[in-house]
């Protein structure tokens, strides 16, 4: 009887039957495994003294720029899709026809009315 147990199961829809059960445990489960967000210690505030040497500092100056030799081309980069200029259709679009609001015309003359006492 084992052996005709074994032969009858349609194991594809045992595997499948599984990923279905362990996709419901993944996310019933999500939440859950996320990390615990990292301790930090509180920061002391900043104090800055205002007559310490650090604020009257300057930076030092930037190197000048190397000049450009005649004859030779720039190769320019592309411009990122944020920095390029927006394309504009050529031909605006048609706006709709407002739509005249006509009352219901009223029901015709019921015939039989001639007839009746």
């Amino acid at each position: 009887m084992d052996t005709d147990l074994r032969r009858r199961i349609r194991w594809p829809n045992v595997a499948r039957a599984a990923v279905v059960v362990a996709a419901v445990a993944l996310i019933a489960a999500w939440p859950r495994l996320r990390a615990a967000a990292p301790a930090i210690a509180p920061a002391a505030p900043a104090v800055r003294d205002p007559v310490s040497p650090a604020t009257t500092q300057t930076l030092p100056a930037a190197a000048p720029a190397p000049a450009r030799r005649r004859g030779v081309p720039v190769r320019h980069r592309h411009r990122p899709a944020s920095a390029r200029p927006v394309r504009r259709a050529s031909t605006p679009t048609p706006t709709p026809a407002p739509v005249a609001r006509v009352a219901a015309p009223a029901p015709p003359p019921d015939p039989a009315a001639e007839f009746r006492p």
